[in-house]
């Protein structure tokens, strides 16, 4: 037994691998042979099977080259220091662009003139959201001999002061660079994008956000409580008990219907039919009425006789006797029977009669 929810949650602690640290220095790889600065792709043929060692922190996509070289060039990050080459970037982008997730970057885009969305962000619109920073200060960096690399995460805004907890929202999701400083030996952050970007995403906030916030954190305390030794067993008693109790009070309602109609039945199948001497005609009325039909009370039936008898008031005082005797709670059954055995006995001898 085991909820899965969309959205996993996990408490627990990443540890790197030292080969697979993010703070490991620029590597280096084998691949084809070619100029990344020729502004060209890979070359194909006999040039195709040469293999060089590369640095993939310096490549630049072949499609990107021009447009990198030139707003390289126009900025001034080449033979520069490092710490001159990211000031001068930042100016560059503080001065002429603004943050935005709704630019219009496919509108009017010339591949000719462009090259990439990428190359209409940094000559045209000048508008972009992080990618698009992080993208270009990657690549202009790595044009002007900075091993670079993009780097993707969250910016921790909300921190709970009790607990020191972030709370993290798909607003606050953010992209850089990180560049990688060659006298100091290690990577530093580098993030371009305008500051005024979480100012533009934060303050929409829905009217509940705040219960909503609550219900999420309480779901996800749960979840990570339930994930810890031993806590299965009682999250499973815990859900399976309400059922259970359930299911034994509708067991209990049914038993006692179940029971009151059982008593029901045993009650009408137990109740007494009276017999009054009236049932003695049946037999000698059949040679002249035939068998009675299914369901056919008997008196009815023998009011069939009433044109045949010679003395057919006796029939219907017969009948009326019967009644009251089966009716007639109040009657005297002893003297209503005397008499109805007596009437009954002159019906016989009259169908006696009627049969000869």
């Amino acid at each position: 037994f085991r909820l899965k929810p969309s959205q996993p949650v996990a408490d627990a602690r990443v540890l790197w691998h030292p080969d697979f640290s993010p703070e490991l220095p620029p590597w280096k790889a084998s691949a084809s042979s070619y100029d990344r600065r020729r502004f060209d792709f890979p070359p194909v043929g006999p040039d195709a099977k040469k293999r060089v060692t590369v640095e993939p922190e310096l490549q630049i996509p072949p499609s990107e080259a021009k447009v990198i070289a030139r707003v390289a060039a126009e900025i001034g990050l080449y033979d520069v220091p490092f710490e001159e080459k990211i000031a001068r970037l930042r100016r560059h982008f503080v001065k002429s662009f603004r943050y935005t997730r709704y630019n219009r970057t496919r509108e009017d885009f010339d591949p000719a003139k462009h090259g990439t969305l990428l190359g209409k962000f940094l000559t045209d619109t000048r508008a972009g959201h992080c990618e698009f920073y992080a993208t270009s200060t990657a690549l202009l960096l790595r044009e002007a001999g900075v091993p670079t690399r993009y780097s993707t995460g969250f910016v921790a805004v909300e921190i709970d002061p009790k607990t020191g907890q972030a709370l993290l929202r798909g607003t606050h999701a953010h992209a850089w660079c990180r560049a990688w400083d060659h006298e100091l030996k290690h990577w530093i952050d580098i993030d371009l994008t305008p500051p005024d970007w979480l100012g533009l995403e934060t303050p929409r906030m829905a009217r509940f956000q705040g219960l909503t916030d609550w219900l999420q954190r309480a779901r996800e305390d749960l979840l990570v409580w339930r994930d810890r030794p031993g806590h299965m067993m009682w999250l499973t008693l815990a859900m399976l008990t309400p059922i259970a109790l359930g299911m034994a009070y509708i067991g209990r309602n049914l038993w006692r219907s179940r029971s009151k109609l059982d008593a029901d039945k045993a009650r009408l199948r137990g109740a007494t039919v009276v017999n009054t001497p009236l049932t003695a005609l049946e037999r000698p009325a059949r040679k002249l009425l035939g068998e009675r039909p299914l369901g056919t009370p008997l008196a009815p039936w023998l009011m069939g006789l009433s044109s045949r008898l010679p003395r057919p008031e006796l029939l219907v005082r017969a009948l009326a006797l019967h009644h009251q005797l089966r009716f007639d709670p109040a009657a005297s059954a002893s003297e209503l029977s005397i008499e109805l055995g007596s009437v009954v006995e002159g019906l016989k001898q009259d169908l006696v009669e009627a049969q000869s």
